[in-house]
Formats: C-alpha cells, structure tokens, sequence
C-alpha cells in the first residue's frame, strides 16, 4: 500500500508543479520520512534526483504512533516495490539513517533542495529539528512541505511557528523568497 491520502497527495502534487513552474524545470528533491514510499510516488516524477530519508523503523521514541504500523509491516520492502512499481526513473537516493540524527552530517556538502517534503517523526521536538534541516538545505525560491499538519500537535505547533504560507489536507507548506 501507498499509505497516503487522496486529498494531500493531489496538494503534494500542486506543491509539486507549482515549484516546477517558478524553478523552471525538473526538481531536487528531499523526503524526510518516507515509510512506504506513497509520497515519493508523487514526488518522484517531479525530480531528477530525488533523496527519500528514513529509518524504515521508526523513530524509537516512547509514544511513537507509527509504531505499530512498523511491526506489523516491511516499509522498507514497500518502499522499494512501490518505487519500483510507480516510478522507476529518476535519480533516487535512499538514506537510511543510523542513528537517526545524522542527517545534518550527511548532507553537510549537498546541494540545496528545490522541495523537502518533511513526514518523519511527528513530535514537536522532531519537527522542528526537521524544519531547522530543511531551511539550511532549501534553494532560493524553493518549498519547504510537511504532512499530518492536523493529525498530531507537535506538527500543526511547529508548523505554525514556522510560519506556513497555507495548508490544506494535512500538507502545510511555506514558500522561500
């Protein structure tokens, strides 16, 4: 399964065609969190490199409420599949982090994204951790995106901090100059 909703994954695609209009072209793209890969499937056509991030375990902590959902598949195997199924052809690079907070580290000498799209740990802790990644890595003009904006408090309060453009679905967004 793709584990995504109808109604975010047609805004992640607006996202999506919206960046590709004001950048001019196929995109850099980074995935916080990508589980079983339902939102890389969207992303995937826009980019022609495409960085999908994840533990493929969870983040670990107490409460994690992807949990169960970890136990009882194989998100990492999903994740193949479907990228495989979906949308074999663009550049994709796969991190899995170990630990978890390496990913400052490893993307020390990368170019800027021209979209991140964060949907990893949903804690307000970890959101704002990701959000802080996302704005030394975004490209002039670029968007920085998220997922569950509504579901879990710690996003929708960081988010809010973060001062969004706009949300819809449970996609928030927000727009660089």
């Amino acid at each position: 399964g793709l584990w995504f909703p109808a109604l975010d994954a047609w805004v992640l695609e607006l996202l999506c065609r919206k960046t590709r209009d004001r950048l001019g072209g196929l995109l850099h793209i980074m995935e916080i969190g990508t589980f079983a890969g339902g939102s890389a499937a969207i992303l995937a056509p826009h980019a022609y490199r495409l960085l999908c991030v994840d533990t493929w375990r969870g983040s670990g902590k107490p409460g994690d409420e992807m949990a169960e959902l970890y136990a009882k598949n194989n998100p990492f195997d999903t994740f193949l599949n479907n990228m495989r199924h979906f949308y074999p052809k663009p550049e994709l690079h796969i991190r899995t982090l170990e630990p978890a907070d390496s990913l400052p580290a490893f993307l020390a000498d990368t170019r800027p994204f021209d979209l991140i799209f964060i949907d990893g740990a949903h804690d307000y802790d970890s959101v704002r951790a990701d959000i802080e990644i996302a704005k030394a890595h975004i490209a002039p003009h670029g968007i920085i995106c998220g997922h569950d904006f509504t579901h879990f408090a710690g996003v929708t309060k960081a988010a809010i901090e973060f001062e969004l453009t706009a949300a819809c679905g449970t996609v928030w967004w927000k727009e660089q100059a």
